[in-house]
């Protein structure tokens, strides 16, 4: 049963690449992380927020503490916060623990 959670959370993507932005997240984006569960973390939910807020979506990724601490330093997750980075505004990643 998952002790923590890894919160990743994006506003509305940057000027111009909302296009880009959509296709990165719907595409490679979200797969690259699906393809890490049930190994670096064991379950995704997926988040959609309000239009208007300050968030417009975001995942949830549930697992141990260990598990996500590797997964936070991987290649492959470092490399999906740069694309996020670049593709919207307001994106972070916080890490907690589960309820």
């Amino acid at each position: 049963m998952a002790t923590a959670v890894v919160f990743i959370g994006w506003n509305q993507p940057h000027p111009g690449q909302e296009l880009a932005s959509k296709q990165y997240l719907e595409g490679p984006g979200l797969a690259s992380l699906r393809a890490l569960q049930g190994r670096c973390f064991e379950r995704l939910e997926r988040l959609s927020g309000a239009v208007i807020g300050a968030l417009e979506g975001g995942a949830l990724l549930y697992g141990e503490r260990e598990q996500l601490d590797a997964l936070r330093s991987s290649q492959t997750f470092t490399h999906f916060e740069r694309a996020m980075s670049r593709c919207f505004e307001g994106f972070a990643v916080v890490t907690g623990t589960s309820p």
